[in-house]
């Protein structure tokens, strides 16, 4: 063993802080995704979407500022001004009592293989659910004053619904009373169904 050397003079106090005690800090990092689009989409020719882009701005439906927001895509350019459209025509409002789609597409029904005529587009509104209203009191009230006046109501009521969403009517009530004697003809116990009265309860009203 080799000797210690002696110091004249002690070394000098040192001093610990809680930093000494921690880890020092590691050069490996995670990589950043900042960078990265979070969302990619693959169109094969999207001369249609921007066609459809410059009607909608020039007939005032789109706002240019949208085109900066859209990361200069025309697909989501498209769902930005739908999205404006619908909130500026009781979108808020709608929402809150309804579930609905807004679809804008080339195809009535988007598992179909028919496609709209050139320079052809829909906008459907498809609803998630149904709603009913009751008019007992107001046809009694009609009734009073004339007595054709609940039909008159009813059929313009109805007709301009119509317009906008499907009317499940009494003569929707009465082809699906149609359609199910039919299906209980072929049964071998054909009596025992009883289908709803659609007849009888309009001759009540």
């Amino acid at each position: 063993m080799f000797a210690l050397a002696w110091r004249k003079t002690s070394p000098p106090s040192r001093r610990f802080s809680a930093s000494d005690l921690m880890a020092h800090r590691s050069e490996i990092g995670l990589p950043l995704l900042d960078e990265i689009s979070a969302e990619q989409h693959v169109v094969a020719d999207d001369r249609e979407a921007i066609r459809l882009a410059e009607t909608l701005v020039r007939s005032g439906v789109a706002v240019r500022e949208d085109w900066a927001g859209s990361e200069r895509n025309p697909i989501k350019y498209l769902q930005l001004t739908l999205q404006r459209w619908a909130s500026l025509h009781g979108g808020a409002a709608i929402d809150r009592r309804f579930d609905l789609d807004l679809t804008l597409s080339d195809r009535l029904i988007d598992y179909s293989d028919g496609r709209a005529p050139e320079g052809t587009l829909y906008l459907t509104v498809d609803p998630e659910g149904a709603a009913f209203v009751l008019l007992n009191p107001t046809i009694e009230s009609l009734a009073q004053a004339h007595p054709r006046l609940p039909s008159t109501f009813f059929h313009h009521f109805v007709g301009a619904l119509n317009r906008s969403v499907r009317v499940y009517g009494y003569r929707d009530a009465e082809e699906r009373v149609d359609m199910l004697r039919q299906w209980y003809e072929g049964e071998e116990d054909a009596d025992q169904y009883e289908p709803p009265d659609v007849e009888g309860l309009l001759q009540n009203l």
